[in-house]
């Protein structure tokens, strides 16, 4: 189906400096934030980092000291806390961690059970867990099935009380390209860490299976305190990660506060080149790619942080970072995400290019998935059709004139297709997936802004977007949200896209 565009941006357009190869200057963002006025929503004004997690800090109802057993003490934060000591070996592919987590039971229910997620250990003689204590206990009998790690608790954990878990553990990084291993001249590190799921009633984890594509996990927002050591690290040594570091003795500590994952590169034989946008830091990691290739990546990441902080509201770290890799196509993070060698490639001297288009595509999750979290594993379209459609908004403000373009090369020439809150288990390869969840998500996102009109279908996305901030969304919160708040039925939308 040919998607005709229909320009609500054209009069968001921002006059952006883009010349090809070079770093755009600082401009448009009070231009944007005056035209957003005529969609009939009050601008955002960005705040720092620090504004937003002050503003989203949590608000407790303090406990008498009886009402939590000793060995739990009442909750003090929303969120859980992840304290990792990490003793890494870049010869060795190799690190010792020393992990501490503080879980605070929000859940509603009374847990007799705690679920960990154990990525690494779904990979044999990757993962060895040495210790473990629960509220300073050790513990000697647990289940760790794949990637499962089951503690039952000893005595159970009140609502509003909060349980500290310590694990010591060692892993070997597995010799493989992507995410998750090491080759020559990178070891990355994402889902490395046990983490706590987000939990459902009724005693229920959300612990999915990887599938053959997609992802699998499902992720609370937490905050993260980091401290990475090296050990004989070479001179050439760079550390991609989504916080800036602070050096003290020869190790590296970073916070990242309100974060689904906590992710980072070690790198070797790599350049850096940065860019500041209003005080935050961005920065291009790369090894085989040209300067024009790095410069367009950073013109493109400081438009998208423009085009989203106008549209969305403000992004909530103090940098981003981008690392080039030797992997597939793309992958998101908080405050971080990973481009292949091929993407970089793709950069032709203008905006029309899969390099430009996926760092906006990355760039978005930080609010489609680092902001607002989903069950990526059953219900993927709700961050990447939403990311995929960003894309949409970063050409309409920046680049009008690439609209057509956009939806011809990115969208139609790939024929949409298929129900689109299909699983990452329901079709058998990545293409079929693609077509139905990012490619014709995009097709239903654009048909339900024709129905509701621009100025309804942002204030919508923004009103979706404040209630998801730092929670977990369903697609029924999604179409809730249309009805209850915003009036619209979206059955006939439902029915011809997600066929129900």
């Amino acid at each position: 189906m040919r998607v005709k565009f229909k320009p609500i941006l054209l009069f968001l357009a921002l006059v952006l400096s883009a010349c090809a190869g070079s770093v755009p200057e600082q401009t448009g963002v009070k231009d944007l934030e005056e035209q957003l006025q005529t969609l009939g929503v009050a601008p955002y004004v960005s705040p720092t980092s620090t504004t937003l997690h002050a503003t989203q800090a949590a608000q407790v109802t303090q406990l008498s000291p009886s009402a939590c057993p000793g060995r739990y003490p009442a909750v003090e934060s929303l969120r859980p806390e992840y304290h990792l000591s990490v003793y890494l070996g870049i010869e060795q592919h190799a690190a010792h961690v020393e992990e501490r987590i503080i879980y605070p039971n929000r859940t509603g229910d009374l847990l007799s059970e705690i679920m960990l997620m154990v990525e690494p250990n779904w990979l044999p003689g990757v993962f060895s867990l040495s210790g473990i204590e629960i509220a300073g206990d050790q513990v000697d009998s647990y289940q760790l099935d794949g990637g499962k790690l089951s503690l039952l608790l000893e005595n159970s954990l009140p609502e509003n009380c909060s349980v500290e878990i310590s694990l010591t553990y060692h892993i070997d990084f597995p010799e493989q390209s992507g995410i998750f291993g090491y080759t020559e001249d990178q070891l990355v590190l994402t889902n490395w860490y046990p983490f706590v799921p987000p939990y459902q009633a009724g005693n229920e984890w959300l612990a999915h299976s990887p599938g053959a594509y997609g992802e699998h996990l499902a992720y609370e927002s937490a905050d993260y305190f980091v401290t990475l050591e090296l050990a004989d690290p070479p001179e050439n040594v760079l550390v991609a990660a989504p916080a800036p570091p602070v050096e003290i003795d020869g190790k590296f500590s970073y916070q990242l506060h309100g974060a689904r994952t906590f992710s980072l590169a070690v790198l070797t034989d790599y350049s850096i080149r940065q860019q500041n946008y209003q005080g935050i830091e961005i920065s291009v990691y790369s090894q085989k790619a040209t300067i024009r290739e790095v410069d367009a990546a950073l013109g493109a990441a400081v438009t998208a942080l423009q085009v989203f902080e106008g549209v969305y509201g403000p992004y909530s770290f103090e940098s981003l970072t981008i690392a080039q890799l030797e992997m597939y196509d793309g992958m998101e993070y908080d405050g971080l995400f990973f481009l292949s060698e091929e993407v970089f490639k793709t950069y032709n001297w203008n905006n029309r290019n899969m390099l430009v288009y996926l760092v906006a595509h990355e760039t978005a999750h930080n609010w489609w998935f680092s902001q607002v979290g989903s069950d990526q594993a059953m219900e993927p379209w709700l961050d990447e059709a939403l990311a995929t459609y960003s894309e949409l908004l970063f050409y309409e403000v920046a680049y009008p004139e690439l609209v057509d373009w956009w939806w011809e090369f990115r969208i139609e020439e790939y024929d949409p297709s298929g129900e689109v809150d299909a699983t990452i288990y329901d079709y058998p390869i990545y293409e079929d997936y693609r077509r139905a969840v990012y490619l014709r998500g995009a097709e239903f996102l654009q048909a339900l802004r024709d129905q509701l009109g621009d100025e309804l279908f942002f204030s919508f996305l923004r009103s979706y977007l404040e209630d998801g901030r730092y929670h977990l969304m369903t697609s029924e919160d999604f179409f809730n949200l249309l009805a209850d708040d915003f009036g619209v039925d979206a059955t006939v939308l439902r029915l011809e896209y997600f066929g129900e």
